[in-house]
């Protein structure tokens, strides 16, 4: 695809330990969903989960819910990997599903 190993490995990583901790705090009705695609020449990768309804933002930044008023690590390291790759990094949220979408353009 052109995403070294790594790079692939943050991203995908950082977002199922997201969606798996945002899950983790519901009695019933998990759920995660992810989709990879490729068309041309973008990557991108769909993860939308189940989630309590509450999001901690701070200005533009969403914020940990491990760590005090901090942003989310997890969540800048993704930022960083798709903007490497002159990508974008989406987040939403809407009642109680969450949905991030990373886009990247893969190197030749």
């Amino acid at each position: 695809v052109g995403i070294r190993d790594m790079d692939l490995c943050m991203l995908l990583g950082n977002a199922l330990d997201n969606a798996y901790h945002a899950c983790s705090k519901l009695p019933e009705n998990r759920k995660i969903h992810v989709v990879f695609r490729t068309e041309e020449n973008l990557f991108s990768i769909l993860v939308q989960n189940s989630f309590d309804g509450t999001v901690l933002v701070k200005g533009e930044q969403l914020l940990s819910r491990k760590r005090e008023n901090e942003a989310g690590l997890g969540i800048q390291s993704m930022r960083s990997v798709c903007q490497r790759y002159q990508g974008q990094l989406q987040l939403s949220w809407e009642e109680n599903t969450f949905t991030l979408l990373a886009m990247l353009t893969p190197e030749a």
